[in-house]
């Protein structure tokens, strides 16, 4: 795999973790 790649992965892995700690409560508490 090209490095280009492997960077946006890493990058949008990075981005998605705070979220979705950020998203989980709110789903949980909706889902209640």
């Amino acid at each position: 795999m090209r490095t280009g790649v492997i960077a946006k992965r890493a990058f949008d892995v990075a981005v998605a973790l705070p979220a979705l700690l950020l998203l989980a409560p709110v789903l949980l508490l909706t889902a209640l």
